[in-house]
């Protein structure tokens, strides 16, 4: 008890890992999307992300810090604040390093807007989400079921949240394309509410596309793990 009789609470302080109590550490911190290679399309990647932890780790420095990834609005790039996002649980499909996916090809993309993305000086998130999802949807018709098994039990995995997150993001590009935005407040009324039968019956009418949702969040999960992995074994 405090001399003032009220019960003393326990001081508070922020997790810190077992190797930074033992010394100091020193790092960079960045900004994903701000990063800049000869080989992204105007908007840093995990492969961007996976190079900097291993110049970082080259210069003695024991970690890197980036902004959050998670799941923004793909129907509305432009509200681009990684700290207003749609569903924190899930990534960000822009950060996926296209030229890294399996069955990639260099002919599926403008190489002049590539250039073009990459010479602004400032993120074009609407024509980065544009050359993206038009490259990576013709990744998809051309194959992306072709680890159906590996994607199937991805999906199994993420149950519902993962079907749910998937749903929204086909139903927020048709929303959107007919105007009625990329957050469900401004849908109709059927449709903005997740357990509805129109909800239900727009996910099985446009199954492949909610499954192309799903796939792209296969791709980012396992480019950020490929990036994990290099930056802790540089």
């Amino acid at each position: 008890m405090t001399p003032s009789g009220t019960t003393a609470r326990p001081k508070r302080r922020c997790y810190l890992p077992d190797w930074l109590l033992e010394r100091r550490a020193w790092g960079i911190s960045a900004q994903l999307y701000e990063l800049r290679s000869q080989r992204n399309w105007g908007i840093g990647d995990f492969a961007d992300l996976a190079a900097l932890c291993e110049i970082a780790a080259a210069a003695g420095a024991d970690f890197v810090g980036v902004n959050p990834l998670h799941a923004l609005f793909l129907a509305e790039p432009e509200r681009c604040s990684p700290f207003s996002p749609s569903n924190r649980r899930f990534l960000n499909p822009l950060c996926i390093a296209i030229d890294k996916v399996a069955g990639f090809d260099p002919t599926m993309a403008d190489d002049r807007e590539i250039e073009r993305l990459r010479r602004e000086p400032f993120v074009d998130y609407a024509g980065v989400a544009m050359l993206k999802l038009s490259v990576l949807r013709i990744i998809w018709r051309n194959g992306g079921a072709a680890e159906e098994e590996g994607l199937r039990a991805f999906r199994a995995d993420g149950g519902a949240a993962l079907q749910r997150h998937a749903v929204f993001e086909a139903l927020s590009l048709r929303m959107k394309s007919e105007g009625h935005g990329s957050g469900w407040k401004g849908w109709p009324q059927d449709l903005s509410r997740v357990n509805s039968p129109a909800v239900a019956a727009f996910a099985e009418e446009n199954a492949d596309e909610v499954a192309f949702h799903v796939w792209l969040q296969r791709l980012a999960r396992r480019q950020l793990g490929e990036a994990a992995n290099r930056a802790r074994a540089a």
